[in-house]
Order: structure tokens, then sequence, then C-alpha cells
């Protein structure tokens, strides 16, 4: 499991690197680290999303109570 204080995300540069470092060409690399920062950009909740859902949650539980 990771520790969320330890956890650091890989910049779109270290991505690329690591590609070339096992063969990919540099168009290759750019584009793969481009591809997989965009994914994670938008699909990974960030901690406003969480506080956000979080408060529709708490309303929600005392408003149907």
């Amino acid at each position: 499991m990771l520790d969320a204080m330890a956890y650091h995300p890989l910049t779109q540069i270290q991505i690329m690197h690591r590609f070339k470092e096992v063969g990919f060409t540099q168009e290759q690399a750019e584009t793969q680290a481009q591809i997989i920062t965009e994914v994670n950009k938008n699909s990974l909740a960030t901690k406003q999303d969480v506080k956000n859902l979080e408060k529709k949650a708490d309303f929600g539980i005392r408003v149907g109570a």
C-alpha cells in the first residue's frame, strides 16, 4: 500500500525518460508521456474533489434523516 505522504507522481519528463531508457523513440516516449499525463489529470480525484463529495454526502444524510 502506498504511503500517502511518500507518494510523488512522476512528471511528464520523468515518464518520457523511462520510456526512452527501454528503447522507445523520442516521438514514442513523448506521445506516451503526454497520454499518461492527460489520463491522470482527467481521471484522478483531487483533495478538493473529495472534500466536495464529503460535503454533498453530509448534506444528503442530514436532509434525508
